[in-house]
C-alpha cells in the first residue's frame, strides 16, 4: 500500500484506482478465507464419518 504522501501527488482518478483495486482485493480475500474454512468444515466432517464407519464395521466383523 503507498504511503499518504505518495497518495496525495497522485490524482484523484488514481486515488480511485487504487481504491477500487483495494476493494477487490479485500472482497478476493474473504472469498478464499470462506473456501479454506469450508473446506476445513467439510474435511473435518468427512473424516468423523470415516472413522465411524471403520469403526462400525468392526464392530459388524467381531
Amino acid at each position: 500500500m503507498k504511503k499518504k504522501s505518495e497518495l496525495l501527488k497522485q490524482e484523484p482518478s488514481e486515488i480511485l484506482i487504487i481504491k477500487e483495486q483495494q476493494f477487490y482485493e479485500d472482497v478476493r480475500l474473504i472469498l478464499q478465507r470462506a473456501r479454506e474454512e469450508a473446506y476445513n468444515s467439510v474435511n473435518g466432517i468427512m473424516t468423523y464419518a470415516y472413522w465411524n464407519v471403520g469403526r462400525r464395521i468392526v464392530e459388524q466383523e467381531q
